[in-house]
């Protein structure tokens, strides 16, 4: 099967999924609860949208200046974007997707998925893992340079400290 047949039956069983939501709440809250809910949730998605951005802003102009970040830039980033799109699904009309909104936009949730599936702190792209001790290096680009790749390493590896 294509991936097109594939995104376009995601979004048949995502648009069911929505409608049974949508059913179950209508049959709880009401028809005017439920229109009332969505208003709620999608102004509740803007604010958390606009809070967001200003936070990332000032988040990375505090890395930059200080160098102090509290985790890995990578981390940082990929914790901003799942926020923002918490925030963009809130906006969006479906309370399947409100839902999964309002997870994304709880800071432990985010840090569940990050530590579930997302790259592990100190594994960029100028680290690497000693051979020996398990410890972990990290080196800026100014840091290292590229040894004869004919003569043995001295320290196990193919990079010296420049």
């Amino acid at each position: 099967m294509r991936l097109s047949s594939w995104v376009i039956l995601g979004l048949v069983f995502w648009l069911a999924a929505e409608l049974v939501a949508l059913g179950f709440v209508i049959s709880i809250a009401g028809i005017w609860g439920a229109v009332l809910l969505g208003l709620l949730t999608s102004i509740l998605g803007v604010n958390l949208l606009r809070r967001q951005g200003f936070v990332a802003v000032r988040h990375l102009h505090r890395t930059l200046t200080a160098r102090a970040a509290e985790a890995a830039p990578e981390q940082t980033v990929l914790d901003g974007l799942l926020a923002a799109f918490g925030a963009v699904l809130l906006i969006l009309p479906g309370f399947l997707s409100d839902f999964i909104g309002l997870g994304l936009a709880a800071p432990a949730f985010r840090q569940w998925l990050l530590s579930r599936f997302g790259r592990k702190p100190g594994g960029g792209i100028f680290s690497r893992q000693s051979r020996r001790s398990g410890e972990i290096l990290d080196l800026a680009p100014a840091d290292w340079r590229r040894v004869d790749p004919s003569a043995p390493p001295p320290d196990g590896g193919g990079w010296q400290r420049g």
